[in-house]
């Protein structure tokens, strides 16, 4: 459809997330998913910054694919990848803030080379050595 295609991540900037998201390292692409990072936005389409490539779905059921996938070429959950619900984590900060609490827009992730703040509805995730 368009040949020679190239993909651009060198943005430093925070990826936005809603509903439900995979979120994963484009370094981990790179090394170990067959094609590399071109073969996995040729696929899936991520939205891409310099460290991750994240794919957003509002159904969990639209990022089983991706995740088996990911899977199958050797990347491993919680160190590769990570999936997480980027409206529940936005909307309990939300909540707290409209309930009166002074309440951080960071949002806590069980990762370490994963960090995220609320945003208008959504979470702004960046990988932690890209800040």
């Amino acid at each position: 459809m368009y040949p020679n295609l190239r993909v651009i991540y060198d943005s430093e900037k925070p990826v936005r997330c809603v509903f439900n998201t995979l979120v994963v390292k484009t370094q981990s692409l790179k090394k170990k998913y067959e094609g590399g990072l071109a073969a996995f936005v040729n696929r899936y389409q991520p939205q891409c910054c310099k460290g991750l490539a994240v794919l957003c779905a509002m159904g969990t059921e639209d990022l089983y694919e991706p995740i088996e996938d990911l899977e199958r070429s050797g990347l491993v959950g919680q160190e590769d990848f990570a999936c997480f619900d980027a409206s529940s984590l936005a909307l309990g900060v939300e909540v707290m803030r409209r309930l009166g609490h002074e309440t951080p827009s960071d949002v806590k992730l069980p990762l370490t080379w994963l960090k995220g703040y609320a945003r208008d509805g959504g979470v702004e995730v960046y990988l932690v050595e890209c800040k």
